[in-house]
């Protein structure tokens, strides 16, 4: 899949991207728990949890400042966290992933 620019708060016009197939969906999916169920996302749960961490370095300090990011999901719900001048997206991210999803299973009970 090849990413789309969306400038100004627009959104992609409809067709100017292909679906993605079942299988690859299937296989990003696998991969996604891969990191809940053996990575750096270990402390989600439950066993149907999906996520995925991610760091951007920029600036020219040595070493770079970084903005680090959690993407996770479980069932009908999807969350992502976002901290700007964050550590690594496991080490920063996930704590704070882990209070908006109990946040969010409280609010559903």
């Amino acid at each position: 899949m090849s990413p789309v620019l969306v400038l100004d708060g627009g959104s992609p016009s409809p067709g100017s991207r292909p679906a993605l197939s079942a299988g690859d969906a299937t296989n990003l999916r696998a991969l996604m728990r891969e990191v809940v169920a053996t990575g750096h996302l270990s402390d989600l749960t439950p066993d149907t949890a999906v996520g995925k961490t991610g760091t951007a370095e920029y600036g020219t300090e040595n070493p770079p400042r970084t903005h680090s990011w959690v993407i996770a999901g479980h069932e009908d719900l999807a969350a992502a966290v976002f901290v700007e001048d964050g550590d690594l997206g496991s080490i920063t991210g996930t704590p704070i992933m882990l209070k908006v999803l109990e946040a969010a299973q409280t609010a559903q009970q």
